[in-house]
């Protein structure tokens, strides 16, 4: 233990060239000492025998006893109250935290070890934090922190963890496909409340979303496929295109629709899509969200009696490209046209035995379009034999009979006739 040493004339000199081997409890005293300058006896009472390598450590001469169980190195000049000030012992539960602390932990973790509540843990952590016994850092596994002790040596391999689950997050990881992505429309069809399941994921690394905010493409990383909650032989949700992201059920038939009429009002486009208004939502409000997102854009009326006709955008038949799905433009017709036969027999029934809420101009109106030549407003106006006093007045009478299946207007150009159901109702009328 020492290294004693002669002079050259006999005269023995004992020199303390002693220093505690690495790895032993009176070298982490000693590293404990030279970290604080000052210390107690209570801040070494952690330590195993630690009483026993503060005397040995004493006896060596590398520290001095300043007074009664306070030390510091020799030679120091640290004011010792100035040191000591704000300074606790550990107590029971504090060393048995410290000595769980070699190695990074999670909170989680250290409340199953030690048997006490979240909030023990916490209040113990914040302590021993403001004391510098411990520190904590990051993981770059999942989104949680790591504490550990601020004497242990922290390497990457400690702080790469594999991210724990939640029973819905491990759901919602399951479902997606291994390679490829998929759409937010079809991973909310299978679990609707998956958007804070799915923060959480893209937070701990395990998936990416590619494209607009909304309108992204969830897919899996490398790290998501290698986890262990991860079965690349289950079952899936189907892989969709970047493009195929942006839509959902009712926005993709409106697109396939916008493709086979090339240009069309929103009272055609859901005949030909098939989609039925749930509540306030309805062709309109999905054909917004088409020309905000640049794939859809409304032409200007003509006239404010008449429907906003849509036509698709040079982004939107890209979209419609790399879909690769199309509608038959005879199909789209066909659909179109037994549309407007359903509506027309639907109006027929409700006014049947009825005028309903017909004025004298309307019915008038609905006679003259009965003719076998359609007619444009200045010419139906001239026949009326009660006039608009203002010409507006007129479109608006065209546009609440063509709302209602009475009246129709040809796609080309301005010319009015009346439907099916307009016709009838002329010839009871008469």
């Amino acid at each position: 233990m020492w290294n004693v040493g002669f002079s050259a004339d006999g005269e023995d000199q004992a020199t303390a060239l002693w220093r505690p081997e690495p790895g032993t409890r009176a070298a982490e005293v000693l590293a404990l000492v030279e970290e604080r300058r000052v210390v107690r006896w209570a801040d070494c009472r952690h330590i195993v025998n630690g009483r026993t390598a503060l005397e040995l450590l004493l006896a060596s001469g590398l520290i001095e006893k300043v007074r009664h169980g306070v030390y510091r190195l020799r030679g120091a000049n640290e004011d010792v109250d100035q040191c000591l000030r704000g300074r606790k012992a550990l107590g029971r539960r504090q060393r048995q935290l410290h000595e769980l602390l070699v190695s990074p932990m999670l909170m989680p973790e250290l409340q199953a070890l030690m048997g006490v509540s979240r909030q023990a843990v916490h209040q113990l952590l914040q302590r021993m934090m403001t004391a510098g016994l411990i520190c904590r850092v990051r993981s770059t596994g999942e989104a949680h922190w790591l504490y550990v002790r601020t004497d242990s040596r922290v390497t990457a391999e400690m702080l790469e963890r594999e991210p724990r689950l939640t029973a819905l997050e491990a759901q919602l990881l399951c479902n997606l496909p291994t390679s490829g992505g998929t759409s937010r429309w079809l991973i909310r069809e299978v679990l609707p409340s998956y958007l804070p399941a799915l923060h959480r994921l893209l937070a701990k690394g395990l998936v990416e979303a590619v494209g607009r905010k909304w309108h992204s493409l969830i897919r899996l990383t490398d790290k998501g496929r290698k986890h262990s909650t991860y079965a690349p032989d289950a079952e899936h949700l189907p892989v969709r295109s970047e493009f195929d992201a942006a839509f959902k059920l009712e926005t993709r038939a409106l697109m396939l629709a916008l493709d086979a009429l090339g240009e069309a009002n929103a009272h055609d486009l859901s005949a030909v899509a098939g989609i039925k208004p749930r509540g306030k939502v309805g062709t309109g409000h999905y054909l917004q969200r088409l020309v905000t997102c640049g794939y859809v854009q409304q032409n200007k009326r003509t006239h404010s009696s008449e429907l906003p006709t849509y036509q698709l955008t040079s982004e939107g038949r890209a979209a419609i490209t790399a879909l690769g799905e199309r509608i038959d433009p005879n199909e789209a017709l066909r659909r179109l046209e037994e549309a407007r036969i359903e509506r027309s027999r639907r109006t027929r029934e409700r006014l049947a035995g009825r005028r309903g809420h017909l004025t004298r101009h309307t019915v008038e109106i609905i006679t003259l379009l009965s003719g076998a030549t359609p007619l444009r407003p200045k010419e139906l106006a001239k026949l009326l034999t009660r006039p608009y006093k203002d010409p507006e007045s007129l479109y608006l009478a065209l546009g609440k009979l063509r709302k209602r299946g009475l009246a129709d207007r040809a796609p080309d150009q301005p010319l009015w006739y009346a439907t099916a159901a307009g016709r009838d109702l002329a010839s009871r009328i008469q």
